[in-house]
């Protein structure tokens, strides 16, 4: 269940010299800021207004717009700009953006990772290909021939989502004929091509 809601943040208050109160004729009066803010599980996410009001400290009247004359008005439409909504509201949107940035980061660094291997594939080692099915087929190094590659392929396809290492261990284990005795081969530059084509989805470096 995702908790949110909505929240307000005091932005400080600064007293506006000569303004008169028009209710207590004090001149004690004030300019206050308030940001509101949008939270998910009492997290700020980000601000979504920001008010700016004049108090009147002695008779705590907020004052009313209508009431205030033009030279307090423009008094208060230059420290407008100085109330500042604090970083830390937009909290939610930064923790959101750092893993965005990390997913990407990670998938680049698993993305090179499989290039690097696919040209240092060994007896062991899995390919794991995507088919049009949305399933997914594994191809295990049997031996290597020069720039020639010969493998077995399963006779179980893996469906319901992305498969990972794991669940490719846990699956063989199930079965005695996991993998066909036929034998395939592929050329190096073909596996290269497969690969930017995104026919190959990952790879498993068990030769290690």
């Amino acid at each position: 269940m995702i908790i949110y809601g909505t929240g307000a943040k005091d932005l400080g208050s600064k007293k506006i010299p000569g303004a008169i109160c028009p209710s207590c004729e004090s001149q004690n009066v004030s300019i206050v800021g308030i940001a509101k803010y949008f939270d998910v599980f009492w997290i700020p996410m980000f601000p979504y207004s920001k008010k700016i009001h004049a108090v009147c400290t002695n008779c705590d009247l907020v004052i009313d717009k209508a009431d205030i004359d033009q030279r307090t008005a423009n008094k208060i439409n230059l420290e407008k700009k100085s109330f500042k909504i604090p970083f830390y509201l937009f909290s939610g949107l930064i923790i959101i953006a750092c893993i965005i940035l990390y997913g990407i980061y990670t998938s680049f660094e698993h993305d090179k990772e499989i290039a690097d291997n696919l040209k240092n594939l060994q007896p062991n080692d899995v390919l794991v290909f995507e088919n049009d099915d949305n399933t997914y087929s594994y191809g295990k190094v049997i031996t290597i021939s020069a720039d020639t590659l010969f493998f077995n392929f399963s006779n179980y396809v893996f469906e319901g989502g992305s498969p990972d290492e794991d669940l490719y261990l846990t699956d063989k284990e199930k079965y005695s004929d996991f993998y066909n005795a036929e034998t395939y081969y592929y050329f190096q530059n073909t596996l290269d091509s497969l690969y930017n084509t995104g026919d190959i989805f990952d790879l498993y470096k068990l030769s290690k």
